[in-house]
């Protein structure tokens, strides 16, 4: 029962790196440090989320693991980057914050994960602008390097400002929760800060600050507008693109199939250039059948279904298979398990030299 208790309480997150530390050590992999302290972030005071994190990573049999593989792999940001972002919000850089949340939107950001750890930051901050003595009651959660990163950023920085930007993150967060722009809880509530803060003294608005607000209402209404095209633009040759679909594949998706089959490994080689960390998640993902207009391809990890299926990386894919093989597909990515209950009936088909060695006996020796 001790066990099971102590798994249960948050571990501080210099210990969970020391975890994470023995096991790379265990492993034989070389894990940078940055990288282990932004999954024993991720794992939110978990040993065990971490040690499994940790453990989906090295099984992409990578034996050199990045702080840029971590990233991509859990949809996060470096200390630094996000550091350099609340640094933005702090100095009212609205249109600098704006260009990182563009970056960040470029880079396949898992918004949602950002802002989790965004208003994890604040509520740091919050604490320690409150009483800087609590730095020490926040030593599980906190490394050094952020405690001295918020320790130089909150003399610059209200209380008010702190609890106002908390309070917007946390209601847009939950209103744009289903919104088809994952980054649009982000850019209104830093609109919203901006437009809530009072003019100086005895002065009016000044013209600066209203065309910053104009601005920042203009770019909004931008995006909204050019998502707004871009489904409408979708939806206006649907019979088209579906046609493109049919016509390639339903024929003879059995033949479609064995033959991605037989050059998954040319895919997987050909998408290292563009991004080494997706090929080697695809390396562990497995084509299942074709389903239509789709290629079903079942992951043993959540993360990787998460990693496969962003609209970036799944284009990328299917642009891959296309140019290889000549198939045109939708790809769809499914966890093991979710895979068994849609496909209860499903029976892998076997090669003929594993159907002979099933019928004969014996096993397949690889020269």
């Amino acid at each position: 029962m001790s066990t099971k208790y102590k798994y249960l309480k948050d571990v501080p997150d210099k210990a969970i790196i020391k975890r994470l530390e023995e096991i790379s050590k265990l492993e034989k992999v070389k894990v940078d440090r940055e990288a282990l302290e932004i999954i024993a972030t991720s794992s939110e005071g978990g040993m065990r989320n971490a040690e499994s994190l940790l453990g989906q990573i090295i099984a992409l049999e990578d034996k050199k693991i990045t702080t840029k593989e971590v990233e991509f792999l859990l949809g996060t940001i470096s200390e630094k980057e996000l550091s350099d972002f609340v640094g933005a919000i702090i100095e009212k850089n609205i249109p600098e914050s704006f260009s990182k949340i563009s970056k960040l939107r470029e880079s396949g950001i898992d918004f949602k994960n950002f802002g989790k750890s965004l208003l994890n930051y604040l509520r740091q901050m919050l604490v320690l602008k409150i009483n800087p003595e609590l730095g020490k009651k926040l030593s599980y959660e906190l490394t050094k390097e952020r405690l001295k990163q918020i320790n130089d950023q909150i003399n610059n920085i209200e209380l008010s400002e702190i609890l106002d930007l908390i309070n917007t993150l946390q209601e847009n967060t939950e209103k744009f929760r289903n919104s088809p722009i994952p980054q649009l809880f982000l850019e209104v509530s830093l609109a919203k800060t901006v437009c809530r803060r009072p003019a100086p003294a005895n002065t009016a608005a000044t013209p600066a600050s209203s065309k910053n607000e104009t601005a920042l209402a203009a770019l909004l209404q931008v995006e909204l507008s050019a998502k707004k095209k871009e489904i409408a633009s979708k939806n206006d040759k649907p019979e088209e693109t579906d046609a493109k679909f049919r016509n390639k594949n339903v024929n003879n998706p059995d033949e479609d199939f064995g033959l991605i089959l037989s050059r998954w490994l040319d895919i997987i080689e050909s998408l290292k250039i563009y991004n080494h960390s997706l090929s080697s998640v695809l390396k562990m993902s497995q084509p299942m059948l074709i389903d239509g207009k789709y290629l079903i391809l079942r992951t043993k990890y959540s993360f990787y279904n998460d990693k496969i299926s962003e609209t970036q990386n799944r284009l990328t894919i299917e642009k891959a298979i296309d140019k290889i093989t000549g198939v045109v597909l939708r790809l769809k990515a499914i966890t093991e398990k979710d895979f068994s209950s849609q496909f209860p009936d499903f029976k892998e088909k076997k090669s003929l030299i594993q159907e002979a060695v099933d019928i004969f006996g014996g096993k397949i020796v690889k020269e």
